[in-house]
């Protein structure tokens, strides 16, 4: 405040005139009555009045200052008298006046107690301007707090979803509070979805962007739109409000833990069915094991039975032939003969009992480790 503005109300010519050559340097302007005072007020705004209290007939200068605080607070109010008791000087402070000077006017003490109404009226403006701030700061707070609220929300409630659409939905009804246009394209497997902030599809050129967005990079902004492109989730702000830098930085921080939220369910979404399809398969896995092993098992039992089947009639064969009373020679060529082909047959019972036992302990085994990754 170099040049404070002044109002100087006085019906006194000759006080006026004194006044306003002397405060020339100051941007300072007259009036003689209560009217003029009002209708001045709300041209000048000023931060010092100088204010008479004896006006003549009408209104006082007690009864303009109550009016003044009442509608307005910035001026610092310097009140002007020919009568110093203590009930005046009283009357000035209660109505809302700051200092008091007595008339006829010195004007040195004018001046040192404007420098002094001066550097308050500073004092009280840069006082405000703190609280201001002060408030400001608190609301942006408050603001920041909710907003941050609403992200745990969304984060809560997106983590308990398997429905990609709901997900997409819960995600567009946090970002309508930001009163932006945007697209959202997300994937989970095979599956790909895209909506608008108005939940109408979208354009043919707004699906090609979209198209061709994975290749540009995590955070993308040109003119007044913003790319924000996660794996699973990409979203298209179209208006970004890029006259207001402070509010641009707020909704690309935002969008951007918003895409990231919904980006890190859809890829928890991927690998739980991931999960489920190779549980599945390992559970089949194990299902087959177990009919091989079991079928191993009759086989096993089946070749014991074929093993006494062979020596059993090995042991007949034998009976029969002595008696047909062969000749020494035919008959040992003959038993030799069968006795030969019986120990083939049981040489080979025996190989395939030995792999059987091997495909059986190797089924065991991965079973066991079948076992391992389901549970």
């Amino acid at each position: 405040m170099n040049n404070p503005r002044i109002v100087l109300v006085e019906d006194d010519a000759i006080c006026a005139t004194l006044i306003l050559k002397t405060l020339k340097q100051y941007q300072i302007s007259h009036c003689s009555c209560p009217e003029k005072f009002r209708e001045l007020i709300t041209e000048v705004d000023p931060d010092l009045i100088i204010m008479d209290i004896e006006l003549g007939d009408g209104e006082s200068g007690y009864e303009l200052c109550e009016w003044y605080r009442q509608n307005h607070t910035k001026a610092q109010i310097l009140f002007m008298s020919a009568h110093d008791d203590f009930d005046k000087i009283t009357k000035a402070y209660d109505s809302g006046g700051n200092d008091f000077i007595l008339k006829p006017v010195n004007i040195n003490e004018l001046r040192a107690k404007l420098a002094l109404a001066s550097n308050k009226s500073k004092e009280e403006a840069s006082r405000k301007d703190e609280e201001n701030s002060i408030r400001k700061m608190a609301f942006d707070a408050m603001c920041e707090t909710g907003y941050i609220g609403r992200l745990l929300t969304l984060s809560r409630d997106v983590a308990e979803q398997h429905d990609i659409e709901k997900i997409i939905d819960a995600a567009l009804t946090l970002t309508d509070e930001y009163n932006i246009d945007i697209t959202i394209k997300v994937k989970c497997g095979d599956t790909f979805l895209i909506k608008t902030s108005d939940r109408k599809p979208a354009s043919p050129i707004e699906l090609s962007i979209m198209e061709h967005l994975n290749s540009i990079g995590r955070l993308f902004q040109f003119k007044n739109k913003l790319i924000i492109n996660f794996m699973n989730c990409v979203i298209l702000v179209k208006n970004m409000p890029k006259e207001d830098d402070v509010r641009s930085g707020w909704i690309r921080d935002h969008i951007a833990i918003v895409s990231e939220i919904v980006d890190s369910r859809l890829r928890a979404l991927e690998k739980d069915t991931i999960l489920g399809i190779k549980s599945d398969m390992l559970n089949t896995a194990k299902v087959v094991l177990q009919k091989i092993e079991s079928s191993i098992l009759h086989q096993n039992a089946f070749s014991e039975e074929q093993r006494h089947a062979i020596s059993s009639v090995q042991s007949e064969i034998g009976k029969i032939i002595h008696e047909l009373y062969l000749s020494g020679p035919d008959e040992k060529k003959l038993l030799n003969t069968i006795t030969s082909k019986a120990d083939f047959l049981l040489h080979l019972h025996d190989a395939s009992l030995k792999q059987h036992a091997e495909i059986h302990s190797l089924s065991k085994e991965l079973i066991l480790l079948l076992n391992k990754h389901t549970h």
